[in-house]
């Protein structure tokens, strides 16, 4: 939408200390002149932001870009099962597209060893919380305690986030061992595995 603004400098005192007013914010909205108003320069800029962005990939596939969220995604597929892939890059910098297409195709071609990983990982930090919280449900404190093979086994990976710095995290679904809760799994190629918890 365009508007015609009423604007005014922003006082300095109404930034925050740990910024300046130019970083912070330079204007201040006094009023709103005009709630919409036609300027074609304006509306083909707009369109032309607007249109779909497709980028094929041999091994990834069809991915689509999400500007709002300055993401790639797509559906990949993960040692036989489909799983959403968001690939998060800096919309200014296509660079960083490319980067974090063969950070992908990287992790993809190595999956099998890192979802065992994964999965060893989360078991190992949160299989003893698991047994909490079941002691905790009435209706399964009296089931027989969650193993940490039985934990690797039982959660399912959901959805990949991956970062053009190599940053990953991964999301799984826990089974109903945290209650619906989703466990997710961080860390990056380079130093690997780095945290495992309960989020959502």
């Amino acid at each position: 939408q365009i508007c015609r603004l009423k604007v005014r400098r922003l006082l300095d005192g109404l930034v925050p200390e740990h910024t300046t007013p130019e970083q912070f914010n330079s204007w201040v909205v006094i009023d709103v002149l005009e709630p919409s108003v036609p300027c074609p320069p304006l509306e083909a800029v707009w369109e032309e932001y607007q249109k779909p962005v497709s980028i094929e990939d041999k091994v990834l596939g069809t991915l689509e870009l999400n500007r709002d969220f300055e993401q790639l995604n797509v559906e990949i597929l993960w040692n036989g099962e489909e799983v959403p892939l968001a690939l998060e890059i800096d919309m200014e910098n296509e660079e960083t597209w490319d980067t974090a297409r063969s950070l992908a195709r990287k992790f993809m071609a190595d999956s099998k060893s890192w979802d065992k990983t994964m999965r060893e990982f989360a078991a190992k930090e949160l299989t003893e919380l698991a047994n909490e919280w079941q002691a905790d449900g009435d209706e399964k404190k009296n089931a027989d305690p969650i193993t940490e093979e039985g934990f690797a086994q039982r959660i399912t990976l959901s959805e990949l986030s991956l970062t053009y710095e190599g940053d990953f995290t991964a999301y799984f679904d826990d089974d109903d061992m945290f209650w619906g809760h989703t466990v997710e799994v961080c860390g990056s190629l380079e130093n690997g595995i780095e945290s495992a918890n309960i989020a959502g």
